[in-house]
């Protein structure tokens, strides 16, 4: 069985070719151009019957822009991903409704993110 987190990073990475910080890894922030940091969180797996257990999470995607360029580019972005994102099913992740929540100034940019729920059921 293919792990949840690279069923959702390979979602994500035949998405966009955003320059992505991905959980754990070395990145160095693109000076003018967006960029993203991408982050998987699950729970402790449930047992649903004597045969099905399930994975909960949710799949945080910050966008970041330049201060000063305005919020149109990066609006439009989480839309996109929020849109990729929604109420699909993916290799036996289900992904729910997403979340758009505009942070603001954080350091030397603008940020926004998008929370991904999701669920995964599989047979023990």
């Amino acid at each position: 069985m293919q792990s949840v987190k690279s069923i959702i990073r390979s979602r994500y990475d035949e998405f966009t070719s955003l320059p992505t910080q991905h959980d754990n890894q070395d990145f160095n922030r693109p000076g003018k151009q967006s960029w993203a940091r991408a982050t998987i969180l699950t729970s402790d797996t449930e047992r649903i019957d004597n045969r099905v257990a399930r994975i909960r999470g949710v799949f945080i995607i910050q966008l970041f822009c330049r201060l000063g360029i305005g919020d149109k580019e990066i609006t439009e972005l989480a839309d996109a991903f929020a849109g990729h994102f929604e109420n699909i099913n993916v290799d036996g992740v289900r992904f729910l409704t997403p979340k758009i929540e505009t942070v603001g100034r954080t350091e030397n940019y603008w940020q926004v993110n998008v929370t991904c729920p999701f669920i995964r059921d599989y047979e023990r």
